[in-house]
């Protein structure tokens, strides 16, 4: 990979994590974790490169709950290396730590970890009618 890749790449992640953590928290709350198909949504609502979301997977959603869409998808499914891709977001933006969740990678690049400029939202989803914690 080339520099110009690498910039590329690192502003694109950038872009990702403030425009979909918005777009996450707006329209299913703030969560520890969000479902691949609301990623995929709210990565779509926000016209966002396409060739980023297996990060945006990575840093949004759960093992668990990736590893459960990919086994529904069967030979459809993105194929990503979670672990390594959670692993290259954690050296750039955690100091090299795994161990976050998508409500640590929100609160990172928002100044009190609310985007409260979209509205606030009372954590249930009207379109799937879940609760969130």
């Amino acid at each position: 990979m080339n520099l110009f890749q690498k910039i590329r790449r690192r502003f694109a992640l950038k872009k990702y994590i403030k425009t979909l953590g918005r777009e996450l928290v707006r329209r299913f709350g703030k969560r520890k974790s969000y479902s691949p198909e609301h990623v995929l949504k709210a990565a779509h609502a926000r016209a966002l490169d396409p060739e980023y979301l297996p990060y945006a997977y990575a840093m949004f959603c759960s093992r668990e709950t990736y590893a459960e869409y990919a086994e529904k998808l069967g030979d459809l499914r993105p194929k990503i290396n979670f672990d390594g891709l959670r692993a290259e977001v954690g050296d750039r933006f955690f100091g090299g730590s795994t161990a976050f969740e998508a409500d640590g990678v929100i609160d990172a690049f928002s100044p009190d970890g609310s985007f409260s400029d979209f509205g606030g939202h009372d954590g249930s989803d009207a379109a799937d009618g879940s609760a969130h914690h």
